[in-house]
């Protein structure tokens, strides 16, 4: 059984979202119980923490509100960085709440899944995360759940979710000791900000030059991952936004003017791939001789496409 309430033993708010009736539960449910043909979606909740309806998605983690289930799709915009579908709502005229519960029997009774031709998914975005270093995003308690209960089979689920956070944040020590490896030059990180008025551009340097400095973070959750390019690279989701990191290493003989000029493309958002390439180098290959992975050699991709 998956993470969640049985929809089939629930009551459910009824609520009125984009002029659809649905089904709304303020919790995650269990989707393993949710029968064929009916659609499930999280809805997010506004950053004042007011209660209000402002997003719907396949799957979300910050400002979880609740849970829709409905007998027609929702169409959803992919986000291109995370491979995740969402949709913004106005609360006020997207979004209203009837005033009564009823079972998931008796919606179907009233709003029977429709009988049509199958709804064609538009092809998703290529995900680049091709090998991933460590994450907290999206841990899955079925996954962790049979080895948990060998060490601590009295714990009840509340206990088996924060053991599950602990041992994987404890993995992350580990990755910290696998990437102590200490590069010849500082390392430059591009960063494209995701801030509550919008996208910024920024750096920052790690002089030291070490990987498992790269290790680190304030945000809630965080992936780390070396990309099909061999770019070591991270997304990291905060209360304002999605943050994306790119690691690179200073190339030996760069100069300080080199650099200082990239730093300035970098802020003012004129930086290139070119740029980037020129006076960088990736950090994919060294991090790929800990884990045993490779990566094409730079401008040999095309070749091996064609």
């Amino acid at each position: 059984m998956g993470n969640g309430i049985d929809v089939r033993k629930e009551q459910f708010e009824v609520v009125t979202v984009l002029d659809k009736p649905m089904l709304f539960a303020c919790c995650r449910v269990d989707r393993s119980t949710v029968p064929k043909g009916l659609y499930v979606y999280d809805v997010r909740h506004d950053d004042d923490q007011t209660g209000l309806p402002v997003q719907i998605g396949d799957h979300i983690l910050v400002n979880h509100w609740g849970t829709l289930i409905s007998n027609q799709p929702i169409s959803l915009e992919q986000s291109p960085s995370s491979g995740r579908a969402y949709k913004d709502i106005d609360p006020e005229n997207d979004w209203n709440y009837e005033g009564y519960a009823v079972s998931l029997t008796e919606y179907l009774a009233e709003n029977s899944v429709p009988v049509a031709e199958p709804i064609k998914a538009e092809p998703k975005a290529t995900n680049d995360r091709v090998h991933v270093i460590w994450s907290n995003y999206d841990l899955d308690l079925d996954d962790w759940r049979a080895d948990l209960l060998e060490e601590y089979p009295d714990a009840d689920e509340q206990r088996l979710y924060e053991l599950m956070v602990e041992r994987n944040a404890s993995y992350l020590d580990d990755e910290r000791i696998n990437l102590n490896i200490r590069m010849n030059q500082p390392i430059l990180v591009i960063c494209d900000l995701g801030l509550w008025n919008g996208r910024r551009m920024g750096y920052a340097e790690f002089p030291s030059g070490n990987i498992r400095d790269c290790l680190f973070t304030a945000t809630d959750y965080v992936t780390w991952y070396v990309d099909k390019e061999g770019d070591f690279r991270c997304d990291a989701i905060h209360h304002d936004g999605t943050n994306h990191y790119l690691y690179r290493v200073y190339k030996n003989g760069v100069s300080e003017s080199s650099k200082e000029r990239l730093k300035e493309k970098i802020i003012d958002g004129t930086v290139t791939r070119a740029d980037i390439t020129r006076f960088t180098k990736r950090l994919g290959d060294d991090i790929g001789k800990v884990y045993g992975w490779t990566f094409p050699q730079p401008g040999k991709r095309k070749q091996q496409e064609r």
